[in-house]
Formats: C-alpha cells, structure tokens, sequence
C-alpha cells in the first residue's frame, strides 16, 4: 500500500504562544541559539517565549518572529488556531558562493552585513524550494554576520577607553 505524502506540517490545536514557537523551532531544525542569532536576540529570550514568560514586545518583532519561523502571524498569536508550515515542494539548489560569501563578511562594512543580513533572511522566509543544504548554510552566513556585528560593537566599547594622556 502506497502513502499520501502531504507538504503540509500541522501544528497541534490548543498550544500556547511559547509552545507553538518550540514546536515550530524544533520543526525547522534550528536549536535556540540559532533561531535567536535569526532574530538578533540572546538565547534566553527564546527560552522565556518558550516557557511563556513573555512575547515580542513591538509588532516589528512579532512580525519578524513569525516570519523566521515561517508561520502566519496570526496562527501563531492566536491561541485558537493551530498553524500550518508549508514545506518546500520541489527544493532546488540556489548555487551560491556560500565561502566566498563568508569571506567578504569581514571586510564588508556595517550597513552592507545588515544588507546581507535581510537578503538571508528574505531567502529564508519567502523562498519555498530552499534545498536543505542552502537552508543550513543561509542561516551559517546569518549567525556569522551576527559574529561579525557583535565582535565590531565589542572592539568600538573597547576602543573608546582613556588612553592616559594629559
């Protein structure tokens, strides 16, 4: 006997906001530091979306987080509705450079990484036929940015202190 294969992954009814984005996350294979380099958030602001102890605070948030999780907006912020993912039909590679690319992250400058940064996360979110392979170097690129920002504020703090002249 031959199985219906569906491309359509439904989430369970009746989850809370904090379990529909653990489920999600799981879903998608992304560990919660990773999905927290996505949004530009420390892993424990996912932890306390997960355990319900609190949700995005600004619609720009909410909106971005249910697009990283490839989610309706309103099927995650509903906790009536259970939500639906819809997994890539046909994936087809989309042949980047993904070393070359991680190469020109450290000479590029802060408003072409924020550049990358949303080109990767528009690949992510709005195209469906993502092989697995591009998928997991996309969000590689996109946590190394992230690196690449947070090192660059870190030396910019560093740099400022008095140097101990008269």
């Amino acid at each position: 006997m031959i199985g219906i294969i569906t491309t359509e992954m439904k989430m369970p009814e009746g989850l809370t906001f904090g379990q529909k984005v653990r489920w999600q996350r799981q879903e998608l294979k992304l560990t919660q530091e990773k999905l927290a380099n996505l949004l530009g958030l420390d892993r424990g602001t996912i932890i306390d979306y997960e355990k319900d102890r609190s949700v995005p605070r600004t619609p720009q948030a909410k909106r971005e987080l249910a697009e990283v999780l490839q989610l309706e907006y309103d099927a995650l912020y509903d906790n009536t509705l259970g939500a639906v993912a819809v997994a890539p039909k046909n994936p087809v590679k989309i042949g980047l450079n993904f070393g070359q690319l991680r190469r020109s992250f450290k000479k590029s400058g802060g408003q072409q990484l924020r550049d990358w940064k949303r080109m990767f996360k528009y690949l992510l979110n709005h195209t469906e036929t993502l092989t697995e392979d591009d998928r997991q170097n996309i969000l590689s690129c996109v946590e190394e940015i992230n690196a690449v920002i947070k090192g660059r504020k870190k030396a910019n703090r560093g740099g400022g202190a008095f140097s101990g002249s008269k």
